[in-house]
């Protein structure tokens, strides 16, 4: 999820506005591609976020 941000991050940063249009829509679709929450799907059932997932590892490991 710190990744995702930075690379969101690091697309406002850039000179985006010297781009041609085709490259400037391509980098908004990135950066709000960056936002979405990751998340697996189980099955037939409901959507787990990645810290569920991690959280659930974790007993299961121990």
């Amino acid at each position: 999820m710190v990744k995702s941000s930075d690379i969101a991050m690091a697309l406002c940063a850039s000179k985006w506005y010297e781009e041609p249009e085709k490259v400037k829509k391509l980098m908004l679709i990135m950066m709000m591609r960056c936002k979405r929450i990751l998340c697996l799907q189980i099955g037939p059932f409901n959507n787990m976020s990645l810290e569920t997932f991690l959280g659930v590892s974790k007993i299961i490991m121990c």
